[in-house]
């Protein structure tokens, strides 16, 4: 009898299934031997030579293909195994996990017979490399509603299929993180907060092709799908079914993190989605290209794609923050030949002006409807954005819009507020009302264009840069930004 190769199982589970037994019994689990065949038999007559020959082919080859499907079998076993451990000792290889434990004994020097060891070794390594590639970095977190956030070590799992990790470069300080630390979005503390980032893809997990490690990359939350009904009639800037990734941060005790809008990204690493990375031009500073992530590109795509601002159009933006403002560059780059800004501060009006707004309304001191139309000859402006969000300024741009004109909507209201508008008003005045989600932005399509312009000396992102600041100062630049004493914040690592 030939020598055998024996896979001994130690599981909760007990077998691995299509594998057979042994009669001895010889391990507390089920042990499989995978035959090789039947030696021929020295003393055969001449006369049956050839029979006995082709007969030991064929079974040669049955003994083959069983011995195929037990290592196919039996990788897939240690897949549902889930090992996270492997030990090689001597002709053994030992895998153990929360599950149980697998090892694989090689019996004999067959080739054919050790490629099943090896087959499981290797996917017993794949196991535990693949878990030594969690780490833990420092990230800030938000544990409870209106609780100023902390410094906290991060749990960040290695990348499933489809998932990338990313190393941090910059992040901007976005109101989105200040309305996820006041509960104002939902309430599934812990947050791990930050999403406006830029950085460089450290690893990636299985089957993804779009990025690779060392690829400068700019992060976005709404990674499309390709195939909803949005998507596949050709719209994918207003996919419905977005993904993030499906593997969980977590803090060190093992609490699962939210990461905000999907991406956590004041953190020194983060685990996306591949959609989520788009690549770019690593020319252009991490401080100024994080910033198409959210608030800046929300503000362009506001005016380029939703408002489709064209060459000789008027328009008026209402709210001269960061979206406001990026919402006015947006429109000068459109070729808006009037751009009135509208705010209730000065020094917001004023930097405005530096990102081509022509007029300045301030609403403290005039009604903002009379101010837009004066400067446009009384009729109001083709296209008006509301960056702010509220009742008052949504119906300031109603009004301040020309007949058949446009409203913008961008700035994102509280769930609790209301409209009330006579119909009469919304009929006879016509035109188009259009909310903006994300600036109607397709990354892979605007991201390396918009970092071409401003490569170009074109659109001034740098501008919008205020402060750079350190992962420690996220909570005292949240004050600054609900002072109104900084256009962005950014987080430099």
């Amino acid at each position: 009898m030939q020598p055998r190769l024996s896979l001994a199982l130690d599981a909760k589970d007990g077998n691995i299934p299509g594998l057979y037994p042994t009669r001895s019994g010889e391990t507390a689990g089920t042990v499989a031997n995978i035959a090789a065949g039947v030696p021929p038999d020295a003393a055969a007559r001449e006369a049956d030579a050839a029979a006995r020959e082709a007969d030991a082919a064929a079974r040669e080859a049955d003994a083959a293909a069983r011995e195929a499907d037990a290592a196919e079998r039996a990788t897939a076993s240690v897949e549902a195994l889930g090992a996270l451990t492997v030990g090689l000792t001597g002709d053994s290889a030992t895998a153990a996990g929360a599950s149980g434990r697998i090892t694989a004994t090689p019996r004999a020097n067959t080739p054919s017979l050790l490629r099943i060891s090896e087959i499981v070794c290797e996917q017993l390594q794949l196991r535990s490399e693949r878990a030594h590639m969690s780490e833990i970095v420092r990230g800030v977190v938000a544990k409870a509603k209106g609780a100023p956030v902390s410094i906290e070590n991060i749990v960040i799992p290695d990348p499933g299929p489809g998932e990338v990790k990313v190393k941090i470069a910059a992040c901007g300080v976005c109101h989105t993180d200040l309305h996820y630390r006041e509960g104002a979005i939902n309430d599934e503390f812990p947050y791990l907060l930050g999403h406006e980032a830029a950085g460089f893809v450290d690893t990636v997990g299985e089957g993804v092709t779009e990025v690779q490690p060392g690829d400068y990359v700019i992060l976005n939350w709404r990674a499309v799908c390709g195939d909803c009904r949005a998507c596949r009639r050709g719209r994918p800037w207003y996919c419905f079914n977005t993904h993030n990734a499906a593997a969980k941060m977590t803090l060190e005790d093992g609490t699962e993190l939210s990461p905000a809008l999907g991406i956590g990204a004041f953190a020194e690493k983060t685990l996306v989605a591949a959609g989520q990375c788009t690549k770019v031009d690593r020319r252009a500073p991490a401080q100024v290209a994080g910033l198409l992530g959210c608030g800046v590109m929300a503000g362009l795509g506001a005016a380029i794609n939703t408002g489709n601002i064209t060459r000789g159009d008027t328009v008026a933006v209402i709210g001269c923050g960061g979206v406001g403002d990026a919402a006015i560059a947006g429109a000068r780059l459109a070729g808006a030949s009037t751009i009135i800004a509208v705010d209730i501060d000065d020094r917001k009006l004023e930097l405005a002006r530096e990102f081509g707004a022509t007029h300045t309304v301030n609403s403290l001191n005039r009604d903002a409807v009379e101010g837009i139309q004066e400067f446009t000859g009384g009729f109001g402006a083709d296209v008006v954005i509301d960056a702010v969000g509220r009742p008052e300024t949504y119906e300031a741009a109603f009004y301040g819009r020309d007949l058949a004109g446009t409203v913008v909507l961008v700035g994102v209201p509280d769930p609790t507020m209301r409209l009330d508008l006579p119909l009469i008003d919304v009929f006879g005045r016509g035109g188009l009302l259009k909310s903006s989600w994300y600036g109607d932005c397709l990354p892979s399509r605007d991201f390396p264009m918009l970092i071409e312009l401003y490569l170009q000396g074109r659109l001034p992102l740098d501008r919008f840069v205020s402060e750079e600041i350190s992962l420690d100062e996220v909570e005292e630049a949240f004050a600054k930004m609900h002072r109104g004493e900084v256009l962005r914040s950014v987080v430099v690592l």
